[in-house]
């Protein structure tokens, strides 16, 4: 008898564990969840920011090359107007 209450015992106790044990593990699901959204939103915007910027020099580098071209090719008298 004595076994009986020991082990009713435990199954009450361990009944209200595994509920606080999942309401605990639902919220750090919940945080990894967030967290992993945040993240997720933080590598996009840095991605697009990357992209414009990486577009941004490839124009510049573009003028760049247009121009110095512009200035070997042309005839001088061409150059003294643009100076």
């Amino acid at each position: 008898m004595s076994g009986a209450k020991g082990s009713d015992h435990l199954s009450r106790g361990s009944g209200a564990r595994p509920s606080l044990r999942n309401l605990r593990t639902g919220w750090i699901a919940l945080a990894t969840f967030l967290a992993l959204i945040a993240l997720s939103a933080l590598l996009v915007a840095v991605f697009a920011r990357s992209t414009r910027t990486a577009e941004e020099l490839a124009r510049e580098e573009v003028r760049w090359h247009v121009e110095d071209l512009i200035t070997r090719t042309s005839p001088p008298f061409v150059r003294m107007l643009n100076s």
